[in-house]
């Protein structure tokens, strides 16, 4: 069945034969580990998260429901809707699909994880934009800081 929100067939052209991850990145170095398969089964259970869990939070306006922050007594506090799901999408290990493991990471091609939150976005651009501040600060840290806590606060 087609999806609403993916190609997922165009991304995995694009992927494998535009940029050809299969014979110029994985299997070597730092992607030693890694083949198209593993990659292919990635992006299949990406969609799968995306379309069953990610998108049935997209804001509704049509029916009236929309979902959005709210601020109360000086707190900003996130959708009710997106508390379960933060809690799916740490879980899978999404946020860190292209990070090292020395902080969590599944060490894919940075390619792949842009890939994954490609579709993410797709499907509620502002749930993950809760993901993308949070990973890019913890980014910056592991990249800038340099303090034994780091790796508690990065992981």
């Amino acid at each position: 069945m087609a999806s609403l929100w993916i190609d997922e067939r165009e991304m995995k052209f694009q992927l494998n034969e535009v940029f050809n991850i299969g014979e110029t990145l994985l299997g070597k170095g730092r992607y030693a580990d890694h083949d198209v398969d593993m990659c292919n089964m990635v992006l299949d259970q990406a969609q799968k998260f995306a379309e069953a869990e990610i998108a049935p939070t997209y804001p509704d306006e049509v029916h009236r429901k929309p979902i959005e922050a709210t601020f109360k007594d000086g707190k900003v506090f996130a959708p009710e809707a997106y508390h379960r799901l933060w809690k799916l999408y740490c879980e899978g290990g999404w946020m860190t699909t292209a990070d090292s493991p020395e902080v969590g990471g599944q060490s894919f091609p940075f390619i792949i994880g842009a890939a994954v939150a490609n579709m993410f976005l797709a499907t509620n651009q502002a749930f993950l934009m809760y993901a993308g501040l949070s990973h890019g600060a913890a980014r910056l840290m592991e990249d800038h800081f340099k303090n034994p806590l780091r790796d508690i606060w990065v992981s």
